[in-house]
């Protein structure tokens, strides 16, 4: 039989006609509904907002293609088969499958293009969206300034006479602006004003966004919610005030401290299908892994500096600690005993003799400076400084009843200055400071090395468990969210060639149906198939590898309909 080109070309050209149209019209209105939401938020000007709106069409393409796939075949093959160009074909000697040759080959090219998309371009095209969104907040309040009128953030109204944008030189810091002239208000929940500050010059830094700890979001009231947030810090050093904490006058510093939502981060949904298989085999790379990677660090490191002194004192050893100023203590004591009521470690004298440090001071032609000290009693706090992104680690001897001595060398006895009630030692590190080797520990070698710890501690350190736990927990979630997105991506790109084959069938099908009813038999379909598919990925993003079937769920049925239908077309 002669293939009948004629027909088979002018099939494929009105079903590329009905394909282009429709994708172009569901594309722009899908980013314009996108857009319209980032501009009414106030995260883009309206200069961002056609270049955002360019942005996110090319995302929308992974939603459009398979909906204009189901209408364009519904729209070509019920015109045809209402007309009876298909019964006249089927006369000819054609068999339906040869007549859905064309929808074939164009199901084909759709599931390829949602391929190359969903793996390639729409990461790439969300995270210069997600930039554009975020990178905004500086430039809306400068302009908003700069126009003379006041910024509303979370519950404060923030108004200055002069702005300026200064470079930023801190890697955790996305904007710096430097206020002149500035004023700030707190709106109580009715919208009046329950506080005011002003002064000379303020501080405004945004930093990059990060994700909350679970002791953060316990702190911070925001039980529930691992968003991605920008902080934002407004800093004043000499502010006059009335009412809150400004009450009173002058202050000497104030601080004050929000959150907004960031269109952008770390998350797996701005990565390729090779930097996803990458992230499942390595998580540390991704910034939330990675502060919670350091924070666990950190840590442990306390614990280690912290048994070190243990294990030296109470074998009858000295400790040495070094200072940020280059000098030398060294601390000898008769033991040491962890005070719960306090939260601190008290130092114990040795028998008969008094607890003692001994600090070297480098000066200037390569000799050192002797102090000696003797403490009536003393203990030793740790703290963990910062948040997780920029962890610090402090160790401070605090003594009380300290009698000090100024000597030429350690084995003078003269003493000089009388007794101190207290006197504080620190900043301080021990000798082999542990911190850069954990920092350098992969998240695996981390969570081992806690392991041992507890083995030694004989049951689970209650210091490192919610650190420990908040590691693993976001491994977890990030394993969860990488299998989300790879099925997800592989079910989208399913859609091209199955609605617009299943749209075919229908159309030939409800071929003595209203047009409205032959296309509403392909937009449901279609409809519950996206839903189904973005059910099952929050599912395996919540639970895991069970939603993995609600992912495929819709696919599957589709499938199985569509042969099913053209089996019987077929017998017919």
């Amino acid at each position: 039989m002669r293939v009948p080109w004629t027909l088979l070309g002018h099939i494929t050209f009105e079903l590329w006609r009905h394909v282009l149209l429709i994708t172009v019209v569901v594309v722009l209105v899908m980013a314009f509904g996108a857009t319209a939401q980032q501009y009414a938020k106030g995260l883009l000007s309206a200069v961002d907002t056609l270049k955002f709106m360019i942005l996110a069409s090319v995302p929308m393409l992974a939603y459009a293609i398979p909906f204009a796939g189901a209408l364009a075949a519904t729209l070509t093959y019920h015109r045809m088969a209402q007309d009876r160009e298909l019964m006249a074909a089927q006369a000819g000697g054609m068999s339906p499958m040869a007549l859905l040759v064309p929808t074939l080959a164009a199901g084909l090219v759709l599931t390829a293009s949602l391929v190359v998309l969903t793996e390639q371009l729409i990461p790439r095209f969300l995270q210069r969206m997600g930039e554009v969104a975020s990178g905004q907040a500086a430039g809306l309040i400068s302009r908003a300034i700069d126009r003379g009128e006041a910024v509303q953030v979370e519950g404060y109204l923030l108004y200055a006479d002069r702005v300026l944008n200064p470079p930023v030189t801190h890697p955790s810091v996305q904007d710096h602006l430097v206020l002149f002239g500035a004023h700030m208000v707190r709106l109580d929940e009715e919208g009046d004003m329950a506080s005011w500050g002003a002064a000379a010059t303020a501080d405004l830094w945004i930093m990059k966004p990060k994700e909350f700890t679970q002791a953060e979001l316990r702190t911070e009231g925001r039980a529930g919610r691992t968003d991605r947030v920008s902080e934002v810090i407004y800093l004043v050093r000499d502010a006059v005030g009335d009412g809150g904490r400004l009450s009173g006058g002058r202050v000497g510093e104030y601080r004050s401290r929000w959150t907004m939502p960031s269109g952008t981060g770390d998350h797996p949904k701005y990565l390729t299908w090779g930097e996803l298989r990458q992230v499942a085999r390595d998580p540390d790379p991704m910034g939330p892994i990675d502060a919670a990677r350091r924070d666990l660090a950190y840590h442990l490191a306390l614990r280690f500096v912290i048994g070190h002194i243990v294990d030296q004192l109470r074998a009858g050893r000295s400790v040495r600690l070094k200072g940020v100023d280059a000098s030398e203590l060294i601390l000898r004591a008769g033991g040491i005993q962890w005070n719960d009521p306090d939260k601190t470690w008290d130092l114990e004298p040795p028998r008969g003799q008094p607890i003692t440090i001994e600090r070297f001071r480098p000066v200037e032609g390569g000799t050192r400076t002797y102090d000696r000290f003797e403490l009536g009693s003393g203990t030793i706090d740790t703290a963990l400084t910062g948040d997780p992104m920029n962890r610090g680690l402090e160790l401070t001897i605090n003594g009380k009843a300290v009698r000090t001595a100024l000597a030429e060398r350690p084995a003078s006895d003269s003493f000089e200055g009388g007794v101190r009630d207290v006197l504080t030692f620190g900043p301080l590190l021990v000798e082999d400071d542990p911190v850069a080797r954990l920092l350098g520990l992969s998240s695996t070698e981390l969570l081992a090395a806690v392991e041992a710890h507890n083995e030694r501690w004989g049951s689970e350190d209650p210091f490192l468990r919610a650190p420990t736990r908040d590691l693993r927990g976001r491994i977890e979630k990030l394993h969860k969210q990488v299998l989300s997105k790879q099925h997800e991506r592989m079910a989208m790109s399913m859609t091209g060639i199955l609605l617009a084959f299943a749209g075919a069938i229908g159309a030939m099908r409800l071929q003595e149906a209203p047009p409205l009813a032959a296309y509403m038999g392909s937009f449901l379909p279609a409809l519950m198939l996206i839903v189904l598919i973005s059910t099952g990925q929050q599912m395996i993003d919540d639970h895991g590898p069970v939603g993995i079937p609600v992912v495929w769920a819709g696919p599957m049925a589709m499938a199985t309909a569509a042969v099913l239908l053209a089996r019987r077309m077929g017998r017919r």
